[in-house]
């Protein structure tokens, strides 16, 4: 192979295209080692402030919904709602699913934290405490929904 043959006789370029290479890898390694470790740091502290959050619940955040509990678990962060003076019929759950993904991907706060893989799982019942539907958030949906803005 003429390449091959071009770079033996050419130890210093070829010696500099190896280091090119690994220094590549290790970047993109690094980076992500640092995305972790923001990560991490985030969960700590969303932790440590967690039971003060839920000390201020529940929370009106519309005229028909109440953000009952916020919770960490399984790599997620839930919150439970409560619809306060009505039900959701099945036939609208889809539009309602992707309406909840869309504005979660378009707050600037939520999305960052979706960016760094922080996920969301939207749990909702009814005014009788019923489980209607959940709705989880993660940051392929944000980049599904900009594809397709495009």
């Amino acid at each position: 192979m003429p390449t091959i043959k071009w770079l033996k006789s050419k130890p210093v370029i070829a010696l500099s295209l190896v280091c090119l290479c690994i220094y590549v890898i290790y970047k993109s390694h690094s980076k992500e080692v640092q995305i972790f470790a923001y990560r991490d740091f985030i969960i700590e502290k969303f932790l440590e402030e967690l039971p003060e959050l839920n000390k201020k619940l529940p929370l009106q955040i519309d005229a028909n919904t109440q953000l009952m509990s916020i919770q960490y678990k399984n790599q997620k962060i839930i919150n439970d709602y409560q619809w306060v003076s009505m039900g959701i019929s099945n036939d609208n759950i889809p539009t309602i699913g992707a309406e909840i993904k869309k504005q979660f991907c378009l707050d600037e706060l939520k999305r960052n934290l979706l960016d760094i893989d922080i996920e969301f799982l939207n749990r909702y019942q009814n005014s009788s405490g019923e489980a209607q539907f959940q709705v989880g958030i993660n940051k392929s949906d944000c980049l599904a929904l900009e594809r397709s803005a495009h």
